[in-house]
């Protein structure tokens, strides 16, 4: 199951811990956490500011440093 985490700004709220989003691009980006303790290895990046949402998956950890990868949008399958 998917978290979201949502964000202001370049400034997220994670679990109630804050996280910076860094290096911001089309295909991912890098996060500076408190802790990376429970931050799972899927969930839904909100940036609130720029109206979007993307699910996203870890790809590194490095002590308080986190990089993720967007994924695509999963489309529905009709059957």
């Amino acid at each position: 199951m998917n978290e979201s985490i949502r964000a202001n700004d370049s400034t997220i709220l994670c679990r109630q811990r804050h996280c910076t989003v860094r290096n911001l691009s089309a295909t991912g980006a890098m996060l500076d956490v408190t802790s990376p303790v429970g931050i799972p290895a899927r969930f839904t990046l909100v940036i609130e500011a720029e109206h979007a949402s993307k699910p996203a998956v870890v790809v590194r950890r490095q002590d308080k440093r986190i990089g993720i990868r967007f994924e695509a949008e999963r489309a529905s399958s009709a059957v």
